[in-house]
C-alpha cells in the first residue's frame, strides 16, 4: 500500500509540474451526449449533475447518478448512454501519461459534489483561456483528482437497480421530502440495512444525500432560467428563502445569488 501511495503521489507530482500547454483535449458543462470512445491518449474526468447515466468501461457496466464523479485513464474503451434526460456534467480531457494503480479500469467516486466547485471554476478558466487560465485549470485538475483518490473504496452497496429506484422516487417530486423508511422500500430492504448499504454507495446517509441533492439540482435550475431566488426555494420545498440560502451556502459553499452571478 505504501508503494501504491506513493506512485500515486509521484504521478500527482508530474500533472502538477507538467508545462504542456495542451493539456486540455476538451472541456465543457452541458448536456451529456452518448458517445464511444477507444483509444483516445486522453483522461475522461466528469461529475454527473443532473439525471442519470451508464457507463461501460472495458466491458463493465457501472451506474452514474447525480454527484457521481468517474476517472477513466487513457486507451480505455467508454461508452456513456444516457438513462435519465437531462443528464448534465462537467467533464475535462486531459492529456497525461499513465494513471496510478487505482484507476484501473476506472475510478467511481459517489457522492462527489465537493468536486463541483474545482470543476466549475476549471471549466471557467478553459473558457477565458490563456496560458495563466491553462495554469489555473491544470491546478484545479490535479485537486479533483487528489480528491477522487482519497476517497474511501469498497463497502457493499446498493444494486445498480436499487440505485436507480431510489434515485427516481427521491426526485419523482422536487419539493417532496421522502422518509428513510419509504426509499428502504422502493430498494426491498430493511431500513438499517438500507442505510449501511445507501452510505457505501453515496458516501453518505440518505438525510444529507436528499439535502445535497436538492440544493444542487437548485443550483442548476438558478444556472438555467431566470426564476427569482425565492421561486426556486419554493419549487423545491422551502417555505422560508432564508432557510433555502443558508442551507445552500452549507452545501456549495456561496450564497444563491453568488452562485447565480459568477462568470461563465
Amino acid at each position: 500500500m505504501i508503494g501504491n501511495r506513493r506512485s500515486t503521489r509521484d504521478w500527482l507530482d508530474a500533472l502538477a509540474r507538467s508545462d504542456d500547454g495542451g493539456l486540455f483535449d476538451d472541456h465543457g458543462y452541458g448536456p451529456v451526449e452518448p458517445q464511444h470512445r477507444a483509444g483516445e491518449p486522453e483522461h475522461l474526468v466528469c461529475l454527473l449533475v443532473a439525471g442519470c447515466c451508464r457507463a461501460v468501461v472495458s466491458g463493465r457496466s457501472v451506474l452514474l447518478a447525480a454527484g457521481d464523479a468517474l476517472w477513466v485513464p487513457p486507451y480505455v474503451a467508454v461508452t456513456l448512454e444516457v438513462v435519465n434526460a437531462p443528464s448534465i456534467a462537467y467533464r475535462l480531457r486531459p492529456r497525461a501519461a499513465g494513471a496510478p494503480e487505482t484507476v484501473s479500469p476506472f475510478l467511481r467516486v459517489p457522492n462527489s459534489w465537493a468536486l463541483r466547485p474545482l470543476l466549475d471554476a476549471a471549466v471557467r478558466e478553459l473558457d477565458a483561456g490563456g496560458e495563466l487560465a491553462t495554469l489555473c485549470a491544470r491546478s484545479l485538475l490535479v485537486a479533483t483528482l487528489s480528491r477522487m483518490l482519497a476517497a474511501p473504496t469498497g463497502a457493499t452497496g446498493l444494486s445498480d437497480t436499487q440505485t436507480a429506484d431510489v434515485v427516481a422516487h427521491a426526485r419523482a417530486d422536487p419539493a417532496g421530502r421522502p422518509a428513510i423508511g419509504e426509499l428502504a422500500a422502493v430498494a426491498g430492504l430493511p431500513q438499517d440495512t438500507f442505510a449501511r448499504r445507501f452510505r457505501a454507495t453515496f458516501g453518505q446517509s440518505p438525510r444529507s444525500w436528499l439535502v445535497s441533492s436538492r440544493v444542487h439540482a437548485a443550483a442548476r435550475r438558478l444556472d438555467t432560467t431566470d426564476e427569482s431566488i425565492g421561486a426556486v426555494a419554493s419549487y423545491y420545498g422551502y417555505p422560508d428563502v432564508f432557510f433555502f440560502s443558508r442551507q445552500f451556502k452549507a452545501v456549495v459553499g456561496v450564497a444563491p445569488g453568488q452562485w447565480r452571478q459568477r462568470e461563465r
